[in-house]
């Protein structure tokens, strides 16, 4: 096997100028072509430049070339390539271009339709259940600045107009959800029926209607929210609206024993391991919605 110098650098590590020469020379250097020509097929070149080697056969590929110099150094060579606007997928470099593309440029634009196709979709990164992840506070923001562009405007987006009906109608992520609740029995209570108490800073806000029911019985509790810490002052965090939305979490309710009564006339309660009482839960109704006219879907 023969070599070629293409010269000696100053550095240890070779700059992506001096990788680039390399690669050139390989590409398209008269020597190199004319010593592969003479070797044969079975022929082979060492190419260096300052730390920089990288060894040709005469049936290599330009994709062949191209992957023994990212072997030989990937960061100088997708260096190379970032210069001319060639970026890897998952490169910082790549990432950070999209951000600050201008998206009324010709190229911003065919970029951007592209991305809000696969968006729109669902394809790509975007699949579900993907899709919106950790994306909350920015996807409001766009909503509400969807909501001011149909001031003045002859049609309505049809998001928002698809987002309304299903407010509307319940249904969708508007839809009235039953959530377990942690049932406790609070001693100095008033005994109204209608007062329910929730831990203080917590998912569920004061005077919102509720029901608290059982599903072993059907027995409904209908009554408002209170968040009075002089009779129910919750001793653990309270629990935010992200985690009662899974489901998963009993969030903590305290009643008095007249409306646990009600609840369970003959007493005929059991609770978990835990301590829990089971089978209550409970539905918390939006502002200003009857709840004796709604139903959970």
């Amino acid at each position: 096997m023969q070599s070629i110098n293409l010269g000696t650098g100053s550095q240890r590590r070779p700059g992506w100028t001096s990788v680039l020469v390399a690669i050139a020379a390989l590409l398209v250097g008269a020597g190199v072509t004319y010593v592969l020509a003479v070797m044969g097929a079975g022929g082979k070149v060492e190419i260096s430049k300052g730390g920089f080697s990288i060894e040709v056969a005469a049936d290599d590929s330009f994709s062949s070339l191209l992957e023994k110099a990212l072997t030989k150094d990937e960061v100088a060579v997708e260096a190379i390539l970032a210069s001319r606007s060639y970026y890897h997928l998952s490169s910082d470099k790549f990432l950070s271009t999209l951000r600050d593309m201008d998206p009324s440029s010709d190229e911003g634009m065919k970029i951007g339709n592209a991305l809000r196709r696969m968006l729109a979709n669902l394809e790509g990164p975007f699949q579900l259940p993907h899709t919106l992840s950790q994306a909350d506070e920015k996807l409001l923001q766009a909503f509400d600045a969807l909501e001011k562009t149909m001031s003045g405007a002859q049609e309505a987006s049809a998001l928002i107009a698809a987002l309304w009906e299903h407010n509307v109608e319940q249904k969708g992520i508007f839809r009235l959800r039953a959530f377990p609740a942690d049932i406790r029995l609070l001693e100095h209570a008033p005994d109204d029926l209608q007062v329910i108490f929730a831990c203080s800073g917590g998912a569920l806000i004061n005077g919102r209607k509720i029901d608290v029911f059982s599903e072993k019985n059907s027995n409904t509790l209908r009554g408002e929210i209170h968040t009075d810490p002089s009779y129910f002052d919750c001793e653990e965090p309270a629990i935010d609206v992200q985690q009662m939305l899974t489901g998963t979490v009993p969030i903590p309710l305290g009643i008095s024993h007249e409306a646990f009564g009600k609840l369970y006339p003959t007493g005929d309660s059991t609770r978990s391991e835990d301590g829990i009482i089971e089978g209550i839960k409970f539905i918390v109704y939006p502002r200003n919605l009857d709840p004796a006219r709604s139903k959970e879907n």
